[in-house]
């Protein structure tokens, strides 16, 4: 971007000029003209920048980086007041509206077409100032003036190492393949930052065996502890024992990510140490959901780690000691499930079973996510009482679906009914979502994508707007709450497993607005009136966003995604550590502590943030991550078939010059509820115009690759990451 001033009759004028190229250096779109009178230096390339940035969003593309060769208005978009007009209008298309901005400083003679368009303003105006013509403002060329014809026939080097999939827009924006992994100073970044993470974790991991093992888990500010597993799920501590002495959850819950980090000395001191000590024969009343997730879903992967050859202990021979705990676990599981309806009770007590008059109550994730770490356990010790309970409970659970093919929140496990209607995809159902994705990868069970996928339409259906997600009542699919929860943001990464880039990366986008809002992702945040909840104002070191934000970086490679893992590592350093560990946030507004350091920090939030920055663990692997990050490999002898990409059957034929698609309600985009038959009113049918991309997993190297989307008939682009998707309208 180049800016030209000059003087006339003592007022000072400024000029701008610009242009778009393709990946071979030639034009796409240029703008040149009159910016103002009376402007500072910074306020006229302030507004050529803003003229640049809605261009592009204009062009529809997904990722930008806008090169200026003002370094003070970088500096001013970056630190510059919040009252500035333009900055403000600068800061506000790029942080609202679903794209990536990135905007730099380069020197001037890396623009010189733009600098040649802003002087052929100047010039213009100078000899026709009387016209008027160029003081409207800024004005858009289709076709390149013929005074830089022979600029632009001079392809520079850098422009022709573009990768070809990439639009370039100079003055400067262009859009470019992930050159960090060839890009010495990102794989400096990324190791700076993978040992910024190592150092978090190991900081939190060593203060809880110095204050708290083998308790379970650290309270960070006191350096003390809290058996807290009989407390987790437990807002009224009713039934506590005070037997119970701690199992050393945390310690549990940090094998795996002593593994992902290359500890595997650590990783086998705490394994025998488990091994010898642990004991589950105990008087204490659990939650199922978090006991299963934390505790067994920790021991089998545990022990999976532990018998690959890559991970080969060397002290003394392992025999399995692992899985006999968790199979003395999952035994301990079982009374749970003796219930009328083959849901499980919410709680039962390790010694003695379900308790006498125990509540009947449980939320849909507390009995619909059970089936990767009970499966994988029946998988490994060839005993199907486990796989069989839960997938019993899950498919007595998927019967209570509506007609919308939604959930409520909570039920009844004895009589089947449900107690609380209004449901989302947040706190009490996220982790349904999610294993009926993750159960199909693991076990190819065609039965699990079925569920996913009429589940996925009605989440996307009824509960999406724009971005965000709100509740609604299962039964008529009209909204409830207008609230952002933490927890919802799982979501992006779920949709990262089907293909849905696009809209994984708009709703990211909106929790890292939050995020930033705040300095951390508070528990809720209501969407109507844009500020924290009044009473849920906390942030208990939740992995959520991480865990979505390294799934996006592993499906696009795309470095931004980096940037916002440093964003929040950062913040974590800045606002949660304390001498004695990390400590949870009691109000968001404040920053007022809470003496807690949860399992899952270590478990989750600091394993897929060190995953973001050395995905080493993976390569070569194929892994799913249970919902408390515990990884399970993905076995072919586990699988009745193995995963493919599949068809909805509710698919029709259209016709169109180039090509004939189907056309399906399962293709990033949701068909909308329209009735077109008088008779049958309720009857819904896919909206006429839309058209199916043309491969099946979504993927595509042109636009001409992708379709027209049911819900706009408007036509899909290919995305930066080689997605089709919906991304100006998202």
């Amino acid at each position: 971007m180049y800016q030209h001033y000059i003087e006339k009759r003592g007022v000072g004028s400024a000029y701008g000029g610009g242009l778009i190229r393709d990946a071979n250096g030639d034009w796409v779109k240029g703008f040149a003209g009159f910016i103002g009178s009376r402007e500072t230096p910074v306020d006229a390339q302030l507004k050529v920048i803003l003229h640049a940035l809605r261009l592009g969003w204009e062009l529809g593309k997904p990722r930008v980086v806008l090169e200026t060769d003002s370094l003070l208005a970088v500096k001013a978009i970056d630190e510059g007041e919040e009252n500035h007009s333009t900055i403000q209008n600068i800061r506000d298309l790029i942080r609202k509206l679903p794209w990536i901005v990135e905007i730099k400083h380069v020197k001037g003679e890396a623009n010189q077409v733009a600098a040649c368009l802003a002087n052929e303003a100047a010039a213009y105006e100078a000899t026709n100032y009387r016209s008027n013509v160029i003081r409207q403002g800024i004005y858009n060329l289709g076709k390149p003036p013929p005074e830089i014809a022979d600029i632009l026939n001079t392809k520079t080097t850098s422009i022709a190492t573009w990768a070809i999939l990439f639009l370039l827009i100079s003055p400067t924006i262009f859009f470019t393949s992930s050159t960090s992994a060839l890009d010495p100073r990102w794989a400096a970044k990324k190791k700076r930052m993978s040992l910024k993470v190592r150092d978090m974790f190991y900081h939190a991991y060593n203060n809880y065996l110095t204050h708290a093992f083998p308790h379970d888990e650290l309270k960070p500010m006191s350096k003390s502890f809290t058996d807290s597993l009989s407390e987790l799920g437990n807002l009224k501590l009713e039934h506590l024992s005070e037997e119970y002495k701690g199992l050393a959850l945390t310690l549990i819950e940090s094998l795996s990510s002593l593994v992902i980090m290359g500890n595997i000395t650590e990783f086998e001191r705490a394994v025998y140490w488990l091994s010898d000590n642990l004991a589950f024969d105990v008087d204490v009343r659990v939650n199922l959901f978090e006991c299963n997730i934390r505790v067994l879903g920790g021991l089998v992967s545990a022990h999976m780690l532990a018998t690959d050859s890559a991970n080969r202990l060397g002290q003394r021979v392992y025999k399995n000691e692992l899985l006999s705990l968790a199979q003395d676990l999952g035994q301990r599981f079982l009374p749970a499930f003796d219930t009328p309806t083959g849901l499980p009770y919410a709680w039962v007590n390790l010694k003695y079973g379900v308790m006498e008059n125990e509540t009947p109550e449980t939320s849909t994730s507390g009995c619909g996510s059970l089936i990767l770490e009970m499966g994988a356990l029946s998988r490994l010790t060839g005993d199907r009482r486990y796989e069989n309970a839960a997938l019993r409970a899950l498919r007595k659970l998927w019967s209570m679906r509506s007609s919308l093919n939604l959930l409520g929140t909570t039920l009844d496990v004895e009589t089947g009914d449900w107690i609380e209607h209004s449901s989302g995809i947040g706190a009490g159902v996220d982790s349904f979502y999610e294993y009926l994705i993750k159960a199909h990868i693991l076990f190819g069970k065609d039965e699990f994508w079925t569920m996913f996928q009429s589940a996925y339409l009605g989440v996307q259906k009824y509960f999406r707007h724009g971005p965000w997600y709100h509740e609604a009542d299962m039964r008529t699919g009209i909204a409830t709450y207008w609230q952002l929860t933490s927890l919802q943001a799982f979501w992006p990464g779920v949709q990262v497993f089907v293909g849905d880039i696009a809209a994984a990366n708009s709703s990211h986008r909106e929790f890292f607005y939050v995020w930033e809002k705040y300095g951390v992702l508070p528990e809720r945040y209501l969407l109507d009136h844009q500020v924290v909840h009044p009473t849920e104002r906390y942030y208990p070191l939740r992995p959520e966003l991480a865990e979505s934000t390294f799934y996006l970086y592993q499906a696009t490679k795309d470095p931004w995604y980096m940037e916002v893992g440093e964003s929040m590592v950062n913040s974590l350093n800045q606002y949660t550590k304390v001498e004695g560990g990390f400590a949870s946030i009691k109000d968001v507004a404040t920053m007022q502590l809470e003496d807690h350091q949860h399992s899952f920090f270590l478990a989750e939030t600091c394993k897929y943030l060190y995953l973001l920055f050395d995905d080493s663990f993976l390569s070569g692997r194929n892994y799913i991550f249970t919902t408390e990050g515990h990884p399970l490999p993905v076995l072919s002898s586990w699988h009745e078939r193995l995963p493919q990409t599949y068809l909805p059957s509710n698919w029709t034929s259209f016709e169109s010059i180039h090509q004939a698609k189907r056309t399906s309600a399962m293709s990033s985009r949701i068909c909308p509820a329209i009735s077109l038959n008088s008779q049958h009113p309720n009857q819904q049918i896919e909206s006429a115009c839309h058209v199916l991309d043309a491969r099946e997993d979504h993927r595509c190297l042109t636009d001409e690759d992708c379709g027209v989307d049911s819900m706009s008939c408007r036509r899909r682009t290919c995305s930066i990451a080689g997605y089709c998707g919906l991304w100006l309208l998202i």
